[in-house]
């Protein structure tokens, strides 16, 4: 009786094996995103592969061939072209810095990158009092604003 059952749940798995396979190259076509058409094609020799061998490989050959659907094409009034400003492009990154150099000087640089904007944030770590930069992001430790190295060691604790 043991037996019986063992092969029973043997031939059941190996069916259900059997009949999944079919489902392969379907899958993959639908991923790929492949038209109505082709699809069809695609589960008909995918359905005779489970009889005979090599339309299953055809099936799964052609899912992987067959072109997708090409997408809707837009429409040029839809479409954002932007002209190129004048002069972009023109000059090196180095050249532009050579430029700002001379015309501001190096301290001139740094003390426009040092400079307190009005959009930069006045947040001062509450926990050690340092100032928070402005490219720094200013954490949240129980109601108190804190710098990321204060955040790292409060959440530690």
């Amino acid at each position: 009786m043991g037996e019986m059952i063992a092969t029973l749940l043997l031939v059941a798995v190996v069916l259900f094996l059997w009949v999944s396979m079919a489902y392969l190259p379907i899958g993959v076509a639908k991923s790929r995103g492949i038209s109505e058409d082709h699809l069809g094609t695609v589960r008909l020799l995918a359905i005779l592969g489970l009889f005979i061998g090599v339309t299953w490989i055809v099936a799964l050959i052609l899912a992987c061939v067959y072109p997708p659907k090409a997408p809707p094409k837009a429409s040029r009034s839809k479409v954002n072209y932007d002209p190129v400003p004048a002069g972009y492009g023109t000059k090196s990154v180095d050249e532009e810095l050579d430029q700002i150099m001379a015309e501001k000087g190096p301290h001139g640089v740094l003390e426009d990158a040092n400079s307190n904007d009005t959009d930069a944030p006045n947040d001062k770590c509450e926990n050690c009092g340092r100032a928070i930069g402005r490219l720094e992001t200013p954490q949240i430790w129980q109601e108190h604003v804190v710098c990321n190295q204060c955040a790292k060691t409060l959440r530690n604790t």
